[in-house]
């Protein structure tokens, strides 16, 4: 008679449940891995922009005084890091710049330039920066006069930023002149790109996928232009343009009344320079004439970049900051702008 061998047990179900989410783990760590290992290696130069960003947040950003938060952030003093392929350095005051004293040399003109990412210098070297570019500029032209010029852009600064952050941090500077460098992103009091939280890790793969998920956005449509933005920022009829007109006509009165000289610096997006017509050429109108009409003097600084191809003047295919050379054109032309205004 055969041997019969009784069946075994059933297998569990929760075994089968087991062994699939084992699976799926291996799968989703591998994926990251290999993942994270590529972006890395995509990004050895630097220039996907918004994971250059995301390492500025997590190595050159603080958090403001409880007492300030309408700076939302400040940058961290004595912090430093690469950044689309670059070497940043933030001093002891928080800035892009070298250390400076606290009050102006004797004989010396103290310039302070205020404005965001652009005047930053995002994706250039500090010595090229046009605050930089302008102080040579100055120095080697205006001889026996001095020229001391402070760099106090600081990245996602608007306008009321800027404000804040110039009366709680530099008033005390003493500049003879004051620079704001207005470039488009000044009126946008929301000027962060939005990451969800739960992306902030050391990890890049999350990053670049929700950045890739959000240009793809913007190019069919579920998000508006860059152009329509822009336009209905700065529209007559935008409560937020309203905001941003009183604020910068009381702070050009506010240096007026201490007897600080203003210029306000109207800076070009550097993409579609070779259009016959500056594109937001109303926009730097409007804002200018709302400059001059508060005591400020206008320099707009889009005849020195005009007709320059993009490719030769932005940083990357990615960013539409200036590079070096935009930053050496409009930094010499401010600086004939205030010679010539005998500052």
């Amino acid at each position: 008679m055969p041997d019969q061998t009784p069946p075994g047990p059933e297998p569990s179900p929760w075994r089968n449940v087991r062994d699939g989410l084992l699976i799926v783990a291996v799968v989703v760590v591998l994926f990251v891995v290999l993942g994270e290992a590529l972006v890395r290696v995509l990004n050895r130069d630097g220039h996907i922009h918004d994971l250059e960003v995301f390492k500025y947040a997590r190595t050159l950003r603080i958090d403001p005084p409880r007492d300030a938060p309408e700076l939302h952030h400040m940058q961290r003093p004595g912090a430093r890091a690469v950044l689309q392929g670059v070497t940043v350095q933030i001093n002891s005051r928080g800035l892009r710049d070298v250390e400076h004293a606290a009050g102006p040399a004797k004989g010396v003109t103290r310039i302070v330039v205020l404005g965001d990412s652009v005047t930053f210098g995002w994706g250039v070297a500090m010595e090229d920066t046009y605050p930089r570019v302008l102080e040579r500029r100055l120095n080697e032209t205006s001889a026996p006069a001095r020229y001391e010029v402070i760099n106090a852009g600081v990245v996602d600064y608007p306008l009321s930023r800027i404000v804040a952050f110039y009366r709680r941090e530099l008033a005390s500077l003493r500049p003879a002149i004051v620079v704001v460098g207005f470039s488009l992103n000044l009126a946008n009091e929301a000027p962060e790109r939005s990451v969800p939280s739960i992306l902030d890790t050391p990890l890049q793969l999350p990053v670049f996928l929700h950045s890739r998920f959000e240009n793809v956005a913007a190019r069919f449509g579920r998000t508006g232009s860059f152009d329509r933005f822009y336009q209905d920022l700065y529209a007559e009829s935008n409560p937020g343009f309203g905001s941003f007109a009183k604020r910068l006509t009381r702070f050009i009165g506010d240096l007026k009344a201490r007897q600080q000289s203003v210029v306000v610096a109207s800076i070009p997006d550097v993409v579609h320079l070779e259009e016959p017509a500056y594109r937001f050429r109303e926009i730097d109108r409007r804002v200018c004439e709302l400059a001059s009409r508060a005591g400020a003097l206008t320099a707009d600084l889009y005849p020195s970049v005009k007709g320059i191809p993009a490719p030769k003047i932005v940083n990357s295919a990615e960013d539409r900051h200036p590079n070096a050379l935009g930053h050496r054109l409009m930094g010499e032309h401010l600086a004939r702008f205030i010679q010539s205004s005998g500052l």
